[in-house]
């Protein structure tokens, strides 16, 4: 079973926390919305390592959507944060963005919402990816440096060699080195097996 999907909402109008609950009930995926009505039950809850998105109004009391961005990217850098007020403009709503809110709706319509949050979590969900591969590819070239290993091909039917990005840390030459000085290859193959690879 596909775990209900944690929104922390903050929003000083129960009314509009009703509407938005609403409105992503009708994508038909679980979902709970976790309120916070104030800058203080805002950190309070952004600590939660459930989370998987914020929903923020832009106008409250004495905090507004820029500050709740800013302690968002602070604290939780690659979670989702969509701007969701019935009073931003267009200037107001791209600062937002380029301060690094992933979306905004308007209150007005919120038949976008649940689109808009499916978009932001594939986004998040994509970023997480290419971080992990790009984790994994740094400890496999550490892996390789330590090893003194250097992967290789040969492609063909070109006969193009083609070296891993440790060869400059195991070997001292840039994997393009290779390519451009086949004599560096056969000084790396033994004098009994050059007839094989040429």
């Amino acid at each position: 079973m596909t775990r209900s999907l944690k929104i922390l909402y903050l929003e000083d109008s129960e009314l509009d926390v009703t509407l938005a609950e609403a409105a992503l009930g009708t994508a038909g995926d679980p979902c709970g919305l976790v309120w916070a009505r104030n800058r203080a039950e805002f950190v309070d809850r952004l600590g939660d390592p459930d989370l998987d998105l914020i929903l923020s109004d832009f106008n409250l009391p004495s905090f507004d959507g820029l500050a709740a961005l800013e302690l968002c990217r602070a604290a939780r850098p690659l979670l989702p944060f969509i701007l969701l007020s019935g009073t931003v403009g267009e200037e107001t709503a791209v600062e937002c963005l380029r301060r690094g809110a992933t979306d905004y709706v308007l209150k007005s319509n919120l038949l976008r919402l649940p689109m808009v949050v499916d978009r932001a979590l594939a986004e998040v969900a994509e970023r997480r990816a290419r971080m992990a591969a790009d984790e994994e590819r740094q400890s496999l070239l550490e892996a390789a440096s330590t090893a003194r290993v250097v992967p290789w091909k040969q492609e063909l039917p070109s006969r193009t060699w083609v070296f891993g990005d440790s060869a400059n840390l195991v070997l001292g030459y840039s994997p393009e080195a290779f390519r451009s000085d086949l004599g560096l290859v056969e000084k790396l193959i033994h004098p009994d097996d050059v007839h094989r690879f040429f």
